[in-house]
């Protein structure tokens, strides 16, 4: 399931590459939100009656993780891909496991081994070694604060994951997710509508039909159902194995990309092993 999910999400921001091509920032991450909450709805009205029992309390922590695991991150990565690549935005995407450590050794009073530590940052060793094989060190020079937007994703996808595990762990999944997205998603919808130009963009339909299908893809597949098995590998295993899916995004990236037609070094190859490593540390028990 994390390689299958790593797969999906490591194509995400070359659709958010291509999605900006004709809408904006907040265009693309609206309609993404908006598109999975209405994909999600069938879950939401299946799972209604178990909605409604919930506490006020849960219902909070469900809306704080559509803030920060959705409504976030989905608004400032295509802002961020304005200034950067979208390979360089999937590696700086590697820090979350670095954060869901930190996260939930400092507030949540989680206990790891030695060994989960050591995973973190071979992994996060690798993922330096492979910036440093994909890009120069004159283009990283110029790598200005928008990647800094990227780190806030994934402090931002850190305490979402936190939360999954430790204040609505027992959650039925289809509740979790589904209304999760329910709220960023209306508020998004709201936005789309009444605060850009989406409503011409669909009058002027040629122009624009292939960003939106895209876009509308990236909602639908690699949001709303890569959203749903997250959850169910968050719920199976532990924060930190199921954060370790930005470690091998930025593998499947470079493989893909390999068979694009790009060079696979001898850097990169290492850089995949020592991630690989990494992410089996953290999953040592």
């Amino acid at each position: 399931m994390l390689l299958f999910l790593s797969i999906v999400w490591g194509t995400s921001f070359f659709l958010i590459k291509k999605g900006l091509i004709a809408l904006t920032p907040l265009e693309l991450g609206t309609l993404r939100m908006a598109s999975a909450a209405i994909f999600l709805i069938p879950w939401a009205l299946f799972s209604l009656k178990k909605a409604i029992r919930l506490s006020k309390e849960k219902m909070f922590y469900v809306l704080l993780s559509g803030i920060f695991g959705m409504f976030i991150p989905f608004i400032l990565f295509p802002i961020a891909q304005t200034r950067i690549s979208s390979g360089l935005t999937g590696v700086l995407n590697a820090a979350v496991p670095l954060f869901v450590l930190i996260i939930a050794f400092s507030f949540f009073k989680a206990r790891f081994k030695k060994i989960n530590f050591i995973g973190v940052f071979v992994g996060f060793l690798g993922v330096t070694f492979l910036i440093l094989g994909e890009f120069s060190l004159s283009a990283l020079s110029e790598i200005d604060y928008y990647a800094f937007y990227v780190i806030l994703c994934t402090i931002s996808y850190a305490i979402n994951i936190n939360l999954v595990k430790f204040k609505i762990k027992n959650f039925d999944i289809a509740v979790l997710t589904s209304f999760s997205f329910f709220f960023p998603g209306v508020l998004a919808g709201i936005i789309l509508m009444a605060g850009t130009e989406f409503s011409d963009h669909l009058l002027d339909w040629d122009a624009h039909k292939n960003s939106i299908v895209i876009v509308v893809i990236l909602g639908v597949v690699n949001s709303s159902l890569a959203m749903l098995l997250f959850n169910k590998i968050i719920k199976g295993t532990n924060p930190l194995f199921a954060s370790s899916v930005t470690y091998i995004v930025p593998v499947i990236a470079v493989i893909i990309g390999s068979f694009d037609g790009e060079t696979l070094t001898f850097v990169q190859i290492v850089s995949i092993a020592i991630i690989l490593t990494g992410v089996y540390l953290v999953n040592k028990k």
